[in-house]
C-alpha cells in the first residue's frame, strides 16, 4: 500500500504543470496524530498567510482574554443628553440595541434628546492595520477599528438578481441614513463577484464599479465614521423601539464623566464571536482582539502591546513567533510566517483547554463560513479549517477529523497564485488524498 507520503510528494508539480501556476510557491506541512509522523515540503520558508493570520491572533486571544471574555458598551443619560461609551464590542447590532434601549425604557426613558455625544476613546491609536492598502479602506472588509462600532462599521447594498441590470438598494432598516452612490455593474454568473468600493474622504458618498454575482448580489463599503453610524442607526433602532426621537441630532467626541445616570449592555461572551474571526474572516473582529489583548496589558499603543503579548504567548507556550506579524487579520501583505510554525500552533492548541471553542470556530469544509461553498469530504471525515485570501494567496490550515477524532493537522499555503480556482482544486485534491489514505488503512 502506498503511503500518505508517496501519495502527497508528486501532488505539487503535477498541480503546477496542469494548471498553469508553474511560477507559485507552494508550502505544506503535516503532522499524523495516529502515527506521529510529520511531513513537509518547503514547510519552512516564509510566505505571506493572509488571513491564517488571525488562528495566532484568536489563539493568543482565548489565552490571555478567556473564552467568556465581554465588551460592554454603556450609555450615560440625563434628559437633554444622552453619552455613549465604547468599550470595542465588535458584534454591536441591533440585538444590543435593542436591549440598551429596553434598560432605557424600564428607566422611564420615553424619548431620544437632541444631542448625543460619544466616548471612543477606549482604542485611541490606529483605525487600520499597518500595510493596509490605500485602495481597500472603502471596501466593507477593511472597515476602520473604533471602540464605538455598529454592524461590522459597514453598509450593505443589495440587488434583485432577477433585474436586468444591478440596481443598488439599501435595506428599508437604514431609516434616514445619509448615503449616496453611484454605481456602474454588470452581472456576472460566477460564484465571486469582482467589484469594486470607492468611498469620497469624509463622506459617505460611494461609486461602485465591476461585476456582481448574481449568486450573491451583496456589496459592502466601510463607513467613513463608526460613531456617527452608530449614532444614526441607534437613532431607527429607538424610533422602531417607541421612543420619540427627534428629526435631527447634533453631538461630539466627549470623554465619559460628571452627574449622568448609566446604563449598559454586554457583548456575547468570546467564544460565540470566534466563529466570526475564524469561520466567517472578519477583519474587523481579528483587528478588534488585537486592539483588547493590547489594552488589558497596559501599555500606550495598544496594537504594538497586542503585537508583543502574541509574541511573549506564542514564546512562552515553546513556539517561534512569525517572521512578521504587523497586523490581527492577516489583510496586511507584510506578514510572513511558515506553514510549519502554523501546524505547530494548530498541534499545540489540541492540548489547550479551550480547544473546543478553537475548533468550532472554524469554517467547516462544505458547511460553513468561507468554506461553505466547497465540495465536503464523505462521512466521517470532516475538515474545519481556517482560509486565507489576498492578491496572489491562497492558504488553508486546520484539522482532518474522522467522526470526532483529529487525525490529521496540516497547514498548505501557496503564494504567487495566478487564479485563486486553482487553488481551491489543489486543497480539494490534498485533503481527498488524505481521506483516501484513512480509507484505505481502515479497509
Amino acid at each position: 500500500m502506498r503511503t500518505w507520503r508517496d501519495r502527497l510528494e508528486p501532488l505539487w508539480e503535477r498541480w503546477k504543470s496542469e494548471s498553469g501556476e508553474k511560477g507559485a510557491q507552494v508550502g505544506c506541512a503535516l503532522f499524523s496524530l495516529r502515527r506521529k509522523e510529520t511531513y513537509g515540503h518547503r514547510d519552512e520558508e516564509w510566505m505571506i498567510p493572509a488571513s491564517n493570520n488571525k488562528l495566532w491572533t484568536s489563539a493568543v486571544a482565548l489565552e490571555r482574554l478567556g473564552a467568556e471574555y465581554r465588551w460592554q458598551t454603556l450609555l450615560e443619560w440625563t434628559e437633554d443628553r444622552w453619552l455613549i461609551v465604547g468599550g470595542g464590542d465588535p458584534v454591536f447590532g441591533q440585538r444590543q440595541a435593542e436591549a440598551l434601549l429596553a434598560e432605557l425604557k424600564g428607566h422611564g426613558v420615553r424619548r431620544m434628546p437632541g444631542r448625543i455625544d460619544w466616548d471612543d476613546s477606549a482604542f485611541p491609536t490606529r483605525r487600520w492595520g499597518t500595510g493596509w492598502a490605500r485602495d481597500d479602506l472603502s471596501e466593507g472588509y477593511a472597515a476602520p477599528v473604533h471602540a464605538l462600532n455598529m454592524e461590522l462599521n459597514r453598509i450593505a447594498w443589495v440587488a434583485d438578481p432577477e433585474d436586468p441590470y444591478p440596481r443598488l438598494r439599501l435595506p428599508p432598516s437604514y431609516g434616514t441614513l445619509t448615503v449616496q452612490w453611484r454605481s456602474h455593474l454588470s452581472w456576472t454568473e460566477e460564484e465571486e463577484s469582482d467589484v469594486r468600493v470607492m468611498r469620497a474622504e469624509r463622506s459617505n458618498r460611494f461609486r461602485i464599479e465591476g461585476a456582481l454575482s448574481r449568486q450573491d448580489p451583496q456589496v459592502t463599503g466601510a463607513v467613513w465614521s463608526p460613531p456617527h453610524f452608530f449614532m444614526e442607526r441607534l437613532r431607527w433602532f429607538a424610533q422602531e423601539q417607541g421612543l420619540a426621537v427627534p428629526e435631527t441630532w447634533t453631538g461630539r467626541r466627549r470623554k465619559s464623566g460628571g452627574r449622568m445616570r448609566k446604563t449598559g449592555v454586554d457583548s456575547p461572551p468570546l467564544k460565540e464571536c470566534l466563529a466570526l474571526v475564524n469561520a466567517d474572516s472578519e477583519n474587523l473582529v481579528a483587528e478588534i482582539l488585537l486592539h483588547t489583548i493590547g489594552r488589558e496589558s497596559g501599555g500606550k499603543d495598544w496594537v504594538e502591546q497586542g503585537i508583543q503579548i502574541v509574541e511573549q504567548t506564542l514564546r512562552r507556550w515553546g513556539l517561534e513567533p512569525p517572521a512578521a506579524f504587523v497586523d490581527g487579520s492577516g489583510l496586511s501583505m507584510h506578514n510572513r510566517c511558515s506553514p510549519r510554525q502554523l501546524c505547530e500552533l494548530l498541534r499545540l492548541m489540541l492540548d489547550h483547554p479551550a480547544f473546543s471553542v478553537f475548533a468550532d470556530s472554524l469554517a467547516v469544509y462544505g458547511q460553513t463560513g468561507t468554506l461553505k461553498k466547497r465540495n465536503p469530504l464523505p462521512p466521517p471525515i470532516t475538515v474545519r479549517a481556517k482560509t486565507g485570501t489576498l492578491t496572489g494567496v491562497k492558504t488553508l490550515s486546520g484539522y482532518l477529523f474522522e467522526g470526532r477524532t483529529p487525525v490529521y493537522v496540516f497547514s498548505l499555503m501557496v503564494n504567487g497564485v495566478r487564479e485563486e480556482r486553482n487553488v481551491e482544486n489543489l486543497q480539494d485534491a490534498f485533503l481527498r488524498l488524505l481521506a483516501d489514505h484513512i480509507r484505505d488503512e481502515r479497509d
